[in-house]
């Protein structure tokens, strides 16, 4: 039997863990680790931990008309990159989150991109995809855990250990 933390739990978890020095993927795994679902009951990807540090729902606003539907029969949606008006609505519910920790994790996101990115860095991102896995076939990829940290380390896996981890490759 597995107890799931409620949903606000596991998002000051995510915002404090990102904090502390984790990565999306290192919060990724220790979400699976702990076995909890995410709302949908689905499996964590690094996105979707991605999506919850960046999403402003959790500090009680809201963006509207962030994607817009594009055909009302097939009901197929696309992301509104200027197409329609956005809206800012403040206060708009209770927040999970303070202001102050979600403008800090954007300056740590923002931080550690920088220093991703560091134009004296030597990167291999033009070997990505070029590389196979001689167990599961599927394309290696330079990763780096823990960027901007005194714990960074760049390494080349392939995309199911990556994405599903070792036992999967």
């Amino acid at each position: 039997l597995t107890i799931v933390p409620e949903e606000a739990e596991v998002v000051r978890m995510i915002f404090a863990d990102y904090l502390s020095g984790l990565g999306k993927n290192a919060i990724m795994k220790k979400l699976i680790g702990l076995n909890i679902p995410t709302k949908r009951g689905g499996r964590w990807v690094e996105s979707t931990v991605g999506s919850i540090l960046t999403n402003e729902k959790y500090i009680g606003d809201m963006i509207l008309q962030k994607s817009f539907v594009i055909d009302h029969v097939t009901k197929h949606r696309k992301l509104n990159n200027g197409e329609l008006a956005k809206y800012y609505v403040n206060d708009n519910h209770e927040a999970i989150i303070d202001t102050k920790t979600f403008e800090a994790v954007k300056a740590e996101i923002a931080r550690r991109a920088e220093k991703a990115n560091h134009p004296r860095k030597l990167t291999f991102s033009e070997f990505s995809g070029l590389i196979t896995c001689r167990r599961c076939g599927a394309n290696f990829y330079r990763k780096t855990n823990a960027i901007g940290t005194k714990y960074a380390k760049a390494w080349w896996a392939c995309s199911t250990y990556i994405h599903h981890g070792k036992h999967k490759c």
